[in-house]
Order: structure tokens, then C-alpha cells, then sequence
């Protein structure tokens, strides 16, 4: 009987053997998905990037924060320009009306000249207790209180010719 990800993948029925794919897939979806069905993903993402705009920095578990830090760089981003379509795709992630209002006011304009990086991901030395996952700190950079100054913009090069 097939279940889980060997459900999933197309090469089952036409190779008859279900172990290849099943190995390779169930590794694959289970990183994919840190453990959880894509619905209660779904909704820890958006309750970690909640979060995240609210305080401005959270404390997680390495994936967790490797997994939510392109969803806060891309609500970021949106938020740079008020438009009413930008302010529906972030209403459709982000539930609370203070973080949406948060985004706009203050992280928008806060990041209107830099392009792209505005969160990091520092990994603390201390594990978790209890199961020893490897625990990391997600910020939003240029802040007060921040852990780390941001690192000074890199000069640009001499424009590229054009051909």
C-alpha cells in the first residue's frame, strides 16, 4: 500500500517499484515541509512573519528561520510602494491590521533606497534543551537595538558596456 509522498510521485506507476521514490521523496518533502502538512505550514509561516514585523526580531530553530526570512524580505519589498494591490497580497498573508499598517508605515519607508536583505539570520551557540535543534535569532537589519550593525553597502563597479 503506498501513502504519504510515494502518493505524490509520478514514477510509481510507470516503474512498479515504489521504494526509489519513496526514499527520494519522503527525504525530500519532508525538509520541504519541516515536519507538518502544508496547511499547518501555511499558518506557522504566517504567524512566525506576524511576529516578526511586530517585534522585529524572533527567536526560532535554523530551518524556521532559513524558511520564513524570503516571505518577510517579499512582504517587505511589496510594501515599499502603498498600491491597493501590494496591500492585498500582504492583508492575504499577514492577518493582523496592526502589523499590515506596521509594514507600511514604518519598515516600507525604512527600506525604500535598500534593495533586498533586509532580515538576518544569526545562529546562536546554545541548542534548544530537550531536543538539541540548532537555534537561530531573524532580525530586520538597520534598526535600533539591533545585535549587529548592517554591513555598509558594497561600491558598484564601472557600468557594464552595452553591446
Amino acid at each position: 500500500v503506498l501513502r504519504g509522498a510515494a502518493l505524490r510521485c509520478r514514477s510509481v506507476e510507470r516503474a512498479g517499484r515504489a521504494t526509489d521514490c519513496l526514499l527520494l521523496s519522503y527525504t525530500f518533502w519532508r525538509k520541504m515541509v519541516l515536519g507538518r502538512t502544508p496547511a499547518h505550514l501555511k499558518a506557522m509561516l504566517r504567524n512566525m512573519v506576524t511576529s516578526l514585523i511586530k517585534h522585529e526580531r524572533i527567536r526560532t530553530t535554523l530551518p524556521k528561520a532559513k524558511r520564513v526570512q524570503p516571505l518577510a524580505e517579499r512582504l517587505v519589498t511589496k510594501c515599499k510602494e502603498d498600491t491597493h494591490a501590494n496591500r492585498g497580497y500582504v492583508m492575504g498573508i499577514v492577518r493582523e491590521e496592526v502589523a499590515v499598517e506596521k509594514l507600511f508605515l514604518v519598515l516600507g519607508p525604512r527600506y525604500k533606497e535598500r534593495q533586498g536583505g533586509y532580515t538576518r539570520i544569526m545562529k546562536l551557540a546554545d541548542r534548544r534543551k530537550g531536543d538539541g535543534a540548532d537555534m537561530a535569532i531573524i532580525e530586520y537589519v538597520d534598526r535600533e537595538g539591533e545585535l549587529r550593525r548592517a554591513r555598509p553597502p558594497r561600491p558598484q563597479g564601472p557600468p557594464r558596456p552595452e553591446y
